[in-house]
C-alpha cells in the first residue's frame, strides 16, 4: 500500500458513520450491535475508529477493511503530472510557431495551455482542501452521530457533503461522487 492509498484509507475511516458500517455488513451479531456486547462499540467507533477498529473480531475487521477498499480511488492512467507534462510539451512545441505569421490563433491556442498548466499544478492543492473540508463535515457528523443518528441527513449537511463529494470525484477525474 502506497503512502497515499494508506492516508486515503484513514481519511475514509473517519468519514465512516454507524449506516455505513451496518451496510457494508461491519456491524453484526458479533461487533456493533446491542446483541454482541454490553459494551457502545458503535459508540466507541464514532468516537475512536481506529482503536475500535483494533478491537473487532477478525471477521468484522476484514468487513471493514474490504468497505475501506471499496471507497478507494481508482488509480487511473491519467495523473495530474502527466498531464502537466503533456501540456508543456504541447506548449513548447506550439510555441516554435508563435513567430509564424502563415499560423493563425497560435497566441490564442498558447493562452489556453498555459492557463490549463496552472489549473493542473493547482489541483493537488485544491483537492487537498476539500479534503481537508470534508473531514471537517464528517467529524461535525460524528458530534451529532454520537447523540442522535436520524441528525446526519437533516437540512444543508447534505448538501455540502455532497458538494464536496462531488468536488472531490471531479479532482481526482471519476465520473460521479
Amino acid at each position: 500500500m502506497t503512502a497515499a492509498r494508506f492516508h486515503n484509507a484513514l481519511r475514509i475511516l473517519l468519514s465512516l458513520d454507524g449506516y455505513d458500517l451496518i451496510n457494508a455488513g461491519v456491524a453484526d451479531q458479533n461487533w456493533g450491535t446491542a446483541e454482541a456486547s454490553e459494551r457502545d462499540q458503535m459508540g466507541a467507533f464514532l468516537e475512536d475508529p481506529a482503536r475500535e477498529a483494533l478491537r473487532m473480531p477478525d471477521a468484522n475487521f476484514a468487513q471493514l477493511s474490504a468497505l475501506l477498499e471499496s471507497r478507494q480511488p481508482e488509480a487511473g492512467p491519467d495523473h495530474a503530472c502527466d498531464t502537466v507534462d503533456a501540456l508543456t510539451q504541447a506548449e513548447s512545441f506550439i510555441s516554435g510557431f508563435e513567430d509564424d505569421e502563415t499560423q493563425e490563433g497560435i497566441a490564442d491556442i498558447l493562452a489556453g495551455i498555459r492557463a490549463a498548466i496552472q489549473r493542473e499544478r493547482a489541483r493537488p492543492d485544491l483537492l487537498a482542501a476539500v479534503r481537508l473540508a470534508w473531514a471537517e463535515i464528517q467529524a461535525w457528523r460524528r458530534g451529532l452521530n454520537h447523540r442522535n443518528m436520524n441528525k446526519c441527513k437533516v437540512g444543508a449537511t447534505f448538501v455540502e457533503e455532497r458538494t464536496v463529494r462531488t468536488a472531490i470525484a471531479s479532482a481526482e477525474g471519476q465520473a460521479n461522487g
